[in-house]
């Protein structure tokens, strides 16, 4: 008879954090398939395995700590990734009939190789980030019992040169002292590079500099469907998922030519069987501190029309007091504008106080449409649905290819009907910024438009 709780419940071990990187076997299994579970799987497998050019895409997966991100994913990575018997068990568990049998189907045909990186793997700068991927592929393709598939990475070319350049080594570790550390004689630097060692290829990469000798390929997007194309050729898998966990704290590091190298992978998820997977968590405290992100100051001052002159507005955003404040010419204190007045028209506008707000990328879902010229600009059509609030039902942006600049945008009411259109009419570079200088926002309903227009910065 049993008299304790134990005798009925079985409590396992807490873990804080799921580690996709070091798994306890079989963990995995632990998740429980919910609703909102099948709809990342849904879109996982869409976004992987579709025929439809339109609907392949690398994947984001966004959210606070704590809420299962990183089990959720790595349990997508086992079901697309594992031997096909090993996770058929689970996929009977799936409580989507239609779901199970696509992904049933999907395994009888399809399996592809995975590699998991977690936080910045020391991906501070584009070299390093593309380093870091090389070794990682490597080191789970030879984890896997494949060590000899050769598509030569950057390490493999720093070997080669110091392999026919031997006489050279120790006159570059005389006058290079970070090298020397790292690597004192030839069979230690040769010894750390075949390790994949990231700090001792830069180090050599930067004693060459002077005589113009680079190591680093041009394109890490290339190298990786080089990669994937090998894999399918030797039977491995009919593809390559990049899953990266703690996305964020690569998130913090990138600026925009490393943000153009993540899209330039993810674009060859288009026509190649190459996918980043990446996973980022956002917690409270960053988004109340605003770590990582500047604080943002917006004021004007209304000369005219006559009813608004003296009128001033001040927007702030990522700082201790964020928010919209409006203080009129006959009324010196200044009002907070609330969040719930965001579909407001902004002083008679065609604009509202919500357009003026800046809107991160991982506010919405982003799927990609088509490639498209509008207005001169050759660009990218991409449908943003939104996570955060948003007084729209979705936004289809028009970005320029060039500038990474939004050149176009359609915005839809809560009922999905097209309400406003903002134009970007020109771009100026000033001091290395892409500048919008001429914008026009247009109710569709009404057809009255207005028009924001920088005369001199």
């Amino acid at each position: 008879m049993a008299t304790k709780y134990s005798d009925y419940i079985k409590m396992q071990d807490f873990l804080p954090v799921y580690d996709m990187t070091d798994e306890t076997p079989d963990m995995w299994r632990t998740f429980i398939p919910t609703k909102q579970f099948c709809d990342l799987l849904q879109r996982s497998i869409t976004a992987i395995t579709s025929t439809e050019i339109s609907k392949r895409c690398s994947m984001w997966v966004r959210g606070t700590f704590g809420t299962g991100k990183s089990h959720a994913s790595s349990v997508v990575r086992h079901l697309l990734c594992d031997d096909a018997t090993e996770v058929d068990s689970y996929i009977q568990n799936i409580p989507n009939d239609a779901i199970r049998a696509q992904l049933s189907a999907i395994r009888k045909q399809k399996r592809y190789f995975p590699v998991v990186l977690k936080g910045v793997e020391g991906a501070y700068n584009i070299p390093r980030f593309s380093l870091s991927i090389q070794r990682e592929t490597k080191k789970a393709l030879e984890a896997a019992g494949y060590p000899d598939l050769v598509v030569r990475s950057d390490f493999d070319e720093a070997i080669k040169w110091v392999e026919s350049h031997q006489s050279r080594i120790p006159e570059l570790l005389e006058y290079n002292d970070e090298l020397a550390s790292e690597a004192p004689n030839y069979d230690k630097l040769l010894a750390k590079l075949k390790g994949n060692d990231i700090d001792v290829f830069m180090h050599l990469e930067e004693a060459l500099a002077a005589d113009k000798t680079y190591l680093t390929s041009d394109s890490i997007s290339e190298w990786l469907v080089e990669m994937e194309k090998a894999i399918e050729e030797a039977g491995i898998a009919n593809g390559l998922i990049i899953f990266w966990d703690e996305f964020t704290s690569v998130m913090d590091t990138l600026k925009s030519d490393r943000i153009n190298v993540l899209q330039n992978i993810a674009e060859k998820s288009q026509n190649n069987n190459v996918f980043l997977y990446l996973i980022s968590h956002r917690t409270e405290s960053s988004s109340l501190d605003a770590k990582g992100k500047d604080i943002t100051k917006i004021v004007m001052n209304f000369i005219e029309p006559a009813s608004y002159a003296g009128t001033r507005f001040l927007q702030i955003e990522n700082g201790p007091e964020d928010g919209k404040f409006v203080r009129l010419a006959t009324d010196p204190s200044p009002r907070r504008v609330n969040s719930s007045e965001d579909s407001k028209s902004f002083l008679g506008t065609d604009a509202t106080y919500g357009d003026l707000k800046t809107r991160e990328v991982s506010d919405d879902n982003h799927q990609y449409l088509r490639d498209e010229t509008k207005n001169g600009f050759n660009c990218q059509v991409v449908e943003c649905t939104p996570i955060a609030s948003s007084q729209y039902s979705k936004r289809i942006l028009w970005i320029d290819k060039a500038t990474m600049y939004p050149v176009y945008t359609e915005l839809y009411d809560k009922k999905g009907k097209l309400e406003k259109v903002l134009t970007v009419k020109s771009i100026k570079n000033i001091d290395g910024y892409d500048i919008p200088w001429e914008n026009e926002y247009k109710n569709v309903a009404t057809g009255h438009t207005t028009t924001v227009k920088i005369n001199a910065m």
